[in-house]
């Protein structure tokens, strides 16, 4: 397996696909079935295209993870306009997804350990938020030296739904 960086609009096509089925099964009785329902494993060249120039423009970083040519895992970290639970100086660890049938074969952590190196001398923290119900998410993240720092409601997909946030002091 080798993690890097997002390197082409072609790499978008993977990411959507390993985010969608990931949101299928990691938030299945969390989010409502209709919301998992709408989610698409494809993406337009086009959106492709313009997408890939957000997040090279953003500041931070996007990792996937790939394995025998396809994209397995992918995780986005942001150490500026991030979210509002991000405080200045930390770094918000903005999604980190892997393909379901790779979940326990060590891709999410290798994705971390790079998110981890990536960031910027100074970063104080890596702050992240999970859904409240996302117990495989919390017992990742809980393993990996992360504590919990409150929590908040917070939209996804068009619904309020119940958040955990975690930090992990660097």
């Amino acid at each position: 397996m080798d993690v890097r960086r997002l390197a082409s609009p072609d790499d978008l096509a993977g990411l959507q696909r390993v985010n969608t089925l990931a949101w299928r099964a990691a938030y299945s009785g969390l989010v409502p079935e209709s919301v998992l329902d709408s989610l698409s494993t494809g993406v337009s060249d086009d959106t492709a295209e313009r997408r890939f120039e957000e997040l090279r423009e953003a500041d931070g970083r996007v990792f996937v993870a790939q394995r025998d040519g396809d994209i397995v895992g992918y995780a986005r970290v942001r150490w500026a306009d991030t979210e509002r639970f991000v405080n200045p100086g930390d770094a918000g660890l903005t999604a980190l997804y892997v393909h379901p049938d790779h979940w326990q074969d060590g891709i999410g952590t290798a994705l971390l350990e790079r998110v981890l190196d990536s960031l910027p001398d100074g970063t104080d923290a890596l702050v992240l938020e999970a859904l409240a119900g996302n117990e495989r998410a919390q017992s990742f993240y809980t393993r990996r030296g992360f504590v919990h720092a409150g929590s908040r409601t917070a939209e996804f997909a068009g619904e309020e739904l119940e958040t955990a946030i975690y930090r992990r002091d660097l």
